[in-house]
C-alpha cells in the first residue's frame, strides 16, 4: 500500500505532467494557426501583385486575415496549400480555402479575409436627396476604401457631371457607378415622337409619354387613338418603336 507522502507526489506528477502537455498543445495550435495566417497573407499578396496591372496605381492595399473556427480538429499536415474558392474575388470582405496537399490527411477549410484598397475618390460634401444633378460643389476630393463596395469608383467628370443620384447619399460617402444615372431626357406626360424604322422605309408619328424618359431605356407611350407601345429612348424628344 501506497504512503501518504507517494500518493501525493505521484498526483503531483501526474497533473503536472497532464497540465503541460494541455499548454503545448494550445501552443503548437496557436502556432499552427499563426502558420496558416501568414502563409495565406503572403499568397493574397503574391495574388495581388500579379494582378497589379489591373487596378489603379495609386492604391494602397491593406490585407487583414482572420482565424480559423476554434471549433475545428484538424489532421497535423505536411503541406498547407492556399487556393481561391470558385466565385470569390480579392476584394472587400471575401474568404481563401485552406487545403491539406499532403498524403497524411485529407481536409480544407476556408478562412475570412478583408481586403482594403486605400486611394483617392470623390466623396460628396453635404447629404444629397436621390434625383440630385451632380456639380463640382458637391463633391471633394478624399481618400477612401475603394474595396468597401462592390461597386466601381467613379472619377472621370464626364462620368458623374450633370448625372442624377439613384439613391439618397450622406456627407463623406464615395461616388460610385451604382450611385449615378442619367437625368430623364423628358418627364411624363410629355408629347415624343414616335419612329419606326425598318429596311426601306421609315414612319413617324406622335404619343404621350406615360413615365419619364430616361436615355437608352424602355418607355410606354400613348397614342391618339389610345394604345400604348413601348419603345426606347434614344434623345429629348424621340422613342424608337422596334419592328
Amino acid at each position: 500500500m501506497k504512503t501518504l507522502e507517494e500518493f501525493a507526489l505521484n498526483w503531483i506528477y501526474k497533473n503536472t505532467t497532464l497540465a503541460a502537455l494541455g499548454l503545448y498543445a494550445c501552443l503548437s495550435t496557436a502556432q499552427t494557426d499563426n502558420d496558416w495566417r501568414a502563409l495565406t497573407q503572403s499568397w493574397i499578396a503574391s495574388e495581388l501583385q500579379s494582378s497589379k496591372s489591373k487596378l489603379p496605381k495609386n492604391l494602397r492595399m491593406d490585407i487583414q486575415v482572420g482565424q480559423l473556427d476554434t471549433r475545428l480538429s484538424l489532421s497535423p499536415c505536411e503541406k498547407v496549400e492556399p487556393f481561391l474558392p470558385a466565385g470569390t474575388v480579392l476584394w472587400g470582405r471575401s474568404r481563401i480555402g485552406l487545403r491539406c496537399a499532403s498524403h497524411d490527411a485529407r481536409w480544407q477549410v476556408f478562412m475570412p479575409i478583408t481586403i482594403k484598397a486605400y486611394g483617392p475618390a470623390l466623396t460628396v460634401v453635404r447629404y444629397l436627396p436621390a434625383g440630385t444633378l451632380l456639380t463640382s460643389e458637391h463633391v471633394q476630393e478624399a481618400e477612401v476604401d475603394w474595396a468597401a463596395n462592390a461597386s466601381p469608383i467613379v472619377l472621370a467628370s464626364q462620368d458623374w457631371l450633370g448625372k442624377s443620384l439613384s439613391r439618397n447619399v450622406s456627407m463623406g460617402e464615395a461616388l460610385r457607378a451604382s450611385l449615378l444615372q442619367s437625368p430623364p431626357a423628358f418627364a411624363a406626360g410629355t408629347k415624343v415622337k414616335l419612329l419606326l424604322q425598318a429596311p426601306g422605309f421609315e414612319l413617324a408619328s406622335e404619343g404621350q409619354s406615360l413615365s419619364p424618359g430616361k436615355l437608352g431605356e424602355p418607355i410606354r407611350v400613348r397614342l391618339d387613338n389610345g394604345r400604348i407601345v413601348t419603345g426606347k429612348v434614344v434623345d429629348e424628344r424621340t422613342v424608337w418603336i422596334p419592328f
